[in-house]
This record gives C-alpha cells, structure tokens and sequence, in this order.
C-alpha cells in the first residue's frame, strides 16, 4: 500500500474512533427546563426616607457679623530654569591591546583546529573573516593587555606550531 493510502487509512480510523467517543460519552438527552421567577416590581419596594440636612442656627443679633476672610495673594509663578544644551559625549574609542597574526587560511575549519591546539596550551585566539581575500580566515592569538604579554606567547607559539607571528596592535570594537 502506498504511503498516502496509509495516511488515508490512519485518518479515516482516526475520525471513527472520535465519533464513536463522541457518541458514547456525550448522550444526547432533551433539555431541562428551569421555572424562571418574575422579578419583584419597582414600587413593591419600599422607598428610602430622603435625609433632611441640619440647617444651622440663626445668628444671635448680638453677635457682630463676622469679618470677610484676609484676600490671599496668588502664589508667584514658578521660574524653571531653561535645560542646559545636551553634552555630546565623544564615541568611546575602542579598547587598543596586542595580538599575533597567526595565520591566514582558505576555510574556517583549518583556522579552527589550530585555533584549538592554542587554546589547549591556554593561548586565547580568535578567527576574524575578511571576505573578498583568498585566505580571507585570520587566526589570532589574543588580545594581551600589554606587549611582554603579547612576546611570551610568541616563543611559545614559535616553539610549538613553527610559527613566527610579530606582535601587533588589535582594536576590540566597542558595542553600540
């Protein structure tokens, strides 16, 4: 049988079996029908005695009038300061260290493995792609904060891969 015969198949079965679940589980009965009460009518409802307010006493005409409240002086308008013109900060420069140039390969999976065997001898490296290049794969082994950091990873690396990289100042771009 072929495969969309079985996938047929495998729906047709399928929707069975939901039927007769939905028959099974669900009976159909005839529906019940609740007695509604009529809801009481508004003026079965006792009213709310409305409140009378207090009125005050009168005045004894013995008493002066009393005197008219002191005119209050409007407060003075708030003075704000106008906002100092924006600062613009300078673009932080990105941060200057030293790296070795350790080679230049054709694809990322030959910088990979030797990018491997330094950082087995705990050499940090990383590959940088410039597109457009016949070997556009450049392994680096970096960065170092300072030049002696940069020379004792070079005779190290000079010992164990036969490899003479000079040291160079790399630029780690800074995140926008």
């Amino acid at each position: 049988m072929s495969r969309k015969g079985l996938i047929g198949l495998a729906l047709g079965v399928g929707l069975v079996v939901f039927l007769v679940m939905l028959y099974l589980f669900y009976p159909t009965k005839p529906p019940v029908e609740v007695p509604v009460k009529p809801a009481p009518l508004a003026e079965a409802l006792p009213r709310p005695v409305p409140e009378i307010p207090e009125k005050p006493p009168p005045p004894s005409p013995e008493a002066p009038p009393p005197a008219p409240p002191p005119p209050v002086a409007p407060p003075p308008p708030e003075v704000v300061p106008p906002a100092p013109p924006p600062v613009e900060k300078p673009p932080p420069k990105p941060k200057e260290y030293f790296g070795l140039q350790v080679g230049r390969y054709r694809t990322y999976r030959e910088a990979a493995r030797v990018t491997e065997k330094l950082k087995k001898q705990g050499i940090p490296a990383f590959i940088r792609h410039e597109g457009g290049k016949p070997k556009p794969y450049i392994l680096w082994a970096g960065p170092f904060k300072t030049r002696e950091e940069s020379l004792e990873a070079q005779t190290h690396i000079k010992e164990k891969l036969q490899v003479a990289p000079e040291p160079e100042k790399l630029e780690i771009p800074v995140p926008k």
